[in-house]
């Protein structure tokens, strides 16, 4: 952005110089004879400058009722090898001075109305500047103008300035180039006022320059810059030289980053994120090496500061640095596509959503960056103050998660993102420790059945470019510890209170299983997760199980033996019923098999003498329970 800034600061001090260099030339005739005009300014200006000067169009000169003198198609030649054949061509060029001054042979002149300038600022590879067009014999360069002359008001009509840098490969034209500035010496200050058109931007440009001549000489110079437009306010305020290298503080605001990037030729898809921008940073610029420290960034209202630097040399910029961010909302940047108007998705659609996400945000530069943010959100991850340093190199991230803040626990992440072909892959090594269980599987898959604390340790690597391709390539392993949870809509204690409350002690509870412990283990190949170490224990129930879950398709198949244990110590009964947990998420199927059920024990022994096993767990169970929950949410 700062490179934005700087352009038209550029062109317009090269530019003005140029025409006052041609003002103070054209005010020769005001201390020589009015005979031989035009030889006299010619000769004067290739003495000056090396160049040819041409009055194509002739002079006129008056003497009243003030001196005035005018020229028309003026040109000034290029440097050999440029792009532009002339440095300067200006249409027409008045001059008006006061009278009584040229008496004592000194002009001082009133008004420059230059119409029609087009100027051909332009860089080399070697990096000279065609604009360096004055050489004293003291080896000093800058705008000089005759002796005994001062100039008044200067006014720019209806110009064109191009400006070709070969050796940073810019190539910009600034058009309608209109400005009005007062300028007595060359070493006096300027104050200039103008406007001009910029890739078809209207922009409205204030300028105090601390002296023309020691910016056009080289040296840095003290410079306040303000530029005004709809789709960018921009200013700065320190020393800036004729390579563009600059030191001071600038302040830069856009109403949309989006469309102030693809203005500059940089075009980024960023889902709905790189919106308002406003920045204020102390800049230092060198060639095409920025830094920017104490920075204060605002962005699609996220506040960020910390010091950054950026290499735009390169075809893709290389920026470094450390930043603290308040907030970080990925969800803007990640393009999944929210629906506005016509059609919307039924109120209770299954499934992950098949809208794709882009990640060509990756692409927008190389290099490494440290965030410390307040809080993350990822879809519908949520995490609290998180630490990660970020490694992007040609659309391929590496991001390092320190312990991240994640929801009563803590996360540690290392993720891989190649998202330098058409289809991203993604790989990633997590940690979770003391997690809570509900809010973290109800945002990440709906599911918010499951109430405990967590540890989990899992491997995983994916490939897609949208919520279910992901979704369904899923592979890897993992394991699950949670402690002192509950699991609701699924009572595998329910059989044995039922037991309880037949033989007169108390009633049924709500549909759910408390346990003290639970583990298993776990693979995943293609959306589809396989395990078959599960065990549960708490106060009433030990459970042991396997089975599977299609991730992709939000389906399970899972077998459990819970054994429930009725007396305690005094060992009354132990029944051991195998229950099936199957179906689609919003739709699971429980079915208890009281064909196979057995039952051991001081009751157990009691009903081997005829009582229908089957018969009474049926009774007791009802057969089986189908739970309905809404299904997740598009991911």
């Amino acid at each position: 952005m700062v490179r934005l800034m700087r352009r038209p600061l550029l062109i317009t001090a090269a530019a003005v110089g140029l025409l006052v260099l041609l003002a103070g030339l054209a005010a020769v005739p005001f201390v020589v004879s009015v005979e031989g005009f035009q030889r006299q300014i010619e000769a004067r200006a290739f003495k000056a400058t090396g160049r040819e000067l041409h009055i194509n169009g002739g002079l006129n000169f008056t003497l009243l009722p003030q001196p005035s003198f005018t020229a028309r198609d003026v040109t000034l030649a290029n440097l050999p090898g440029g792009h532009s054949r002339a440095l300067v061509h200006v249409a027409s060029m008045r001059l008006d001075a006061k009278m009584l001054p040229l008496f004592w042979g000194q002009v001082e002149v009133t008004d420059i109305v230059l119409d029609h300038p087009q100027i051909a600022l332009e860089v080399s590879r070697d990096g000279t500047a065609n604009w360096t067009v004055v050489r004293q014999k003291t080896g000093e360069d800058g705008v000089r103008l005759p002796r005994n002359t001062t100039l008044g008001t200067i006014t720019i009509r209806d110009g064109r300035v191009s400006y070709d840098n070969d050796k940073l490969a810019i190539h910009r034209t600034v058009d309608d180039f209109a400005v009005r500035l007062a300028l007595s010496t060359a070493d006096a200050p300027i104050d200039l006022q103008g406007s001009f058109e910029l890739n078809a931007q209207h922009f409205a440009l204030k300028t105090h320059l601390a002296t023309l001549k020691s910016l056009t000489a080289g040296k840095p110079t003290r410079i306040n810059l303000n530029l005004d437009s709809a789709l960018l306010q921009t200013s700065f305020d320190g020393t800036m030289a004729r390579d563009g290298s600059a030191d001071g503080t600038a302040t830069l605001s856009t109403p949309s980053l989006k469309a102030l990037s693809a203005w500059a030729g940089r075009p980024i898809a960023a889902g709905d994120g790189l919106g308002a921008l406003s920045l204020k940073a102390n800049v230092s610029v060198s060639g095409h090496r920025y830094g920017l420290s104490q920075a204060h960034l605002t962005l699609d209202g996220m506040t960020m500061t910390g010091n950054v630097a950026a290499d735009l040399g390169g075809k893709i910029p290389v920026v470094d640095g450390a930043l603290a961010i308040d907030r970080l909302n990925l969800n803007l940047y990640l393009g999944a596509g929210h629906q506005h108007g016509g059609t919307k998705h039924a109120p209770h659609q299954v499934g992950w959503s098949k809208s794709p996400f882009s990640l060509s945000v990756l692409k927008l530069f190389n290099g490494r960056l440290k965030l410390d943010a307040g809080a993350i959100e990822i879809r519908k991850l949520k995490l609290g103050r998180s630490v990660f340093a970020v490694a992007l190199k040609d659309g391929s991230a590496s991001v390092q998660i320190a312990p991240a803040h994640l929801y009563g626990g803590s996360a540690k992440a290392d993720l891989q993102i190649d998202a330098s072909q058409d289809v991203p892959k993604f790989a990633a090594t997590l940690d979770l420790a003391a997690v809570a269980t509900q809010p973290l599987m109800e945002q990440i898959i709906g599911v918010d059945k499951l109430d405990a604390t967590g540890n989990a340790v899992l491997t995983l690597t994916a490939t897609g470019n949208s919520p279910d391709a992901v979704m369904h390539s899923l592979s890897g392993h993992g394991s699950l510890s949670l402690a002192r949870g509950r699991i609701y809509g699924i009572n595998l204690g329910g059989t044995a209170r039922s037991i309880a409350a037949f033989l007169g002690g108390g009633r049924n509870g709500e549909d759910l299983t408390e346990f003290d412990t639970f583990h298993a283990s776990f693979t995943m190949r293609d959306g589809f997760l396989a395990t078959n170490d599960i065990t549960l224990a708490g106060p009433v129930v030990h459970a042991t199980g396997a089975g599977s879950i299609d991730l992709g398709n939000q389906a399970l198949d899972l077998g459990l033996n819970p054994r429930v244990s009725i007396g305690g110590r005094s060992d009354f009964a132990d029944l051991a019923v195998p229950v099936t947990i199957a179906g689609p998420w919003s739709h699971v199927s429980i079915k208890a098999d009281t064909d196979h059920g057995a039952v051991t024990g001081l009751f157990g022994n009691a009903i081997k003498g005829g009582i229908p096993l089957g018969k009474l767990l049926g009774n007791l169970f009802g057969g089986h329970k189908h739970h309905d929950q809404p299904p997740p949410d598009d991911y």
